[in-house]
C-alpha cells in the first residue's frame, strides 16, 4: 500500500571515514582544509544533488529517435540523494531499483533498494542493502535463471566483488571476489560469449576502457581501449536490441556526467569499435547540469540527472567562487 512518505527500514551508524568530494567544481582561491569546509556550506544550503527520472519512452523507441521526456520521482527525503539507478524488478504497480544513495550523515555512498509507484512516481520506500566502511556506487546487475547478483564500485576499497541478493533479508550477502584492482563503473557481458567484464580506473578514467574475461571466478585484464574523447566510462549496463549490442556511454568531454550516448558496439578480429547512435540530455529544468546513468529492464528505461535544490543561488556562488574542473 502507498505511503505518504518514504521511509528507511534501517539505518546504519555513522563511521567516521574519509571525507570524498562529490562536487562539480572546486574553489580556486583557498587551500585545505578550508576549501573542504567551504564545500560544506557551499552544500548545504544550495543542495547539489542528483536524481532519478524515468524516460516516457522506451529503449527501442529511443534508439530509433523518438522525442523523449524525463519524469522526476516524487519524494521528500532528506537523508540523501540518490543516482545510478538499476532496475531490480518491475511490476504492475511497482518499480525496484538499486541506487546509490549519497547518504548525507556519513559522506559516502552505499547502495540501498528503492521502491516507486510505477504510476505516480511517488517514493515509497527506500532501504539500505549494502554499506561498507568505503564509498559504494553503480550498483550493476547480474541476472543468473532466478538469482539476483550485484557488483558495486569500490574503487576505494578492496577492488570489484559480487554479492548474491538474499529477497528475503533485502540484504546481499558477499560471494568472491572478482578483482583487487580498484575499477569504475563495471559492467559484466556474456553477448560475445565468454564473460567479459569493461571498467576504467582512476588513472584515466575518461579515455581508457580497460578489458577482462573472467576465469574460474577471477578477472584477467585482456586488453584497453582508446577513447579519442572523453566517453570511456560505462553509465549502465550493455544491453541487446534487435540483434545489436549497445553501451550507454557517459560523455565527459564538457564535464563530468555531461549527458550518456548510446554506442553500438562492434567485435571484429579480436577489437571492441563503438559508434555514437543517440544521445541522452536531461528535459529537466531543475535538473538541468548532467545525466550519466541509463539502464533499462522490462521496459522501463531509467535515468539520473543532476542539479541543485536551489539553482538561481547555485549559479551565482559558481560565478563569483568557482572554476570548473
Amino acid at each position: 500500500m502507498a505511503t505518504n512518505r518514504p521511509k528507511t527500514i534501517f539505518a546504519f551508524s555513522d563511521i567516521p571515514d574519509k571525507e570524498e568530494n562529490n562536487v562539480f567544481f572546486q574553489t580556486q582561491t583557498i587551500g585545505e582544509p578550508m576549501n573542504k569546509v567551504i564545500h560544506r556550506i557551499y552544500n548545504k544550503p544550495i543542495d547539489q544533488r542528483w536524481e532519478i527520472g524515468f524516460l516516457d519512452v522506451c529503449i527501442d523507441d529511443l534508439l530509433k529517435g523518438k522525442p523523449y521526456r524525463i519524469n522526476i520521482i516524487k519524494h521528500h527525503y532528506t537523508q540523501g540523494w540518490f543516482a545510478d539507478p538499476f532496475v531490480l524488478d518491475v511490476t504492475d504497480d511497482e518499480i525496484f531499483l538499486l541506487v546509490e544513495e549519497w547518504h548525507y550523515a556519513n559522506r559516502r555512498g552505499r547502495i540501498s533498494r528503492l521502491a516507486i509507484d510505477r504510476k505516480t512516481l511517488e517514493l515509497l520506500e527506500v532501504t539500505p542493502v549494502l554499506q561498507l566502511n568505503s564509498h559504494l556506487s553503480f550498483p550493476a546487475i547480474r541476472r543468473v535463471d532466478d538469482e539476483v547478483f550485484v557488483y558495486p564500485e569500490n574503487a576505494k576499497g578492496k577492488g570489484l566483488a559480487m554479492y548474491h541478493y538474499n529477497k528475503l533479508g533485502r540484504v546481499f550477502e558477499a560471494c568472491e571476489v572478482l578483482t583487487s584492482m580498484p575499477l569504475l563503473d563495471a559492467v559484466i557481458t556474456n553477448g560475445f560469449g565468454p564473460e567479459y567484464i569493461f571498467a576504467t580506473t582512476l588513472d584515466n578514467p575518461s579515455r581508457q576502457l580497460r578489458w577482462f574475461e573472467v576465469v574460474e571466478g577471477r578477472a584477467v585484464e585482456r586488453g584497453i581501449i582508446s577513447f579519442a574523447d572523453d566517453t570511456a566510462r560505462n553509465a549502465g549496463d550493455w544491453f541487446v536490441c534487435d540483434g545489436k549490442m549497445y553501451r550507454p556511454a557517459q560523455d565527459c568531454n564538457q564535464r563530468y556526467g555531461g549527458s550518456v550516448i548510446l554506442q553500438e558496439v562492434h567485435f571484429e578480429g579480436g577489437a571492441f569499435t563503438f559508434t555514437d547512435t543517440v544521445r541522452i540530455t536531461t528535459t529537466s529544468k531543475r535538473y538541468n547540469t548532467g545525466c550519466h546513468t541509463l539502464n533499462q529492464f522490462k521496459d522501463v528505461c531509467v535515468v539520473d540527472v543532476h542539479g541543485y535544490k536551489y539553482p538561481k543561488l547555485a549559479k551565482m556562488y559558481n560565478s563569483l567562487f568557482c572554476r570548473k574542473q
